[in-house]
């Protein structure tokens, strides 16, 4: 019972800094996809 309510908190701190470093290692993904070029490609259609 004595170590309990440190031990709580250090995993929460561990836990809270997971979360935020996932989400900015996320962030930085959906910035790459965002940034990329657009390319438009037509294919030729058969004459009929």
């Amino acid at each position: 019972m004595r170590y309990s309510r440190p031990v709580i908190g250090i995993l929460l701190i561990i836990l809270s800094v997971w979360v935020i470093v996932g989400e900015q290692m996320s962030g930085a993904s959906a910035d790459a996809v965002v940034n990329a070029p657009i390319v438009t490609i037509r294919a030729r259609l058969p004459e009929t």
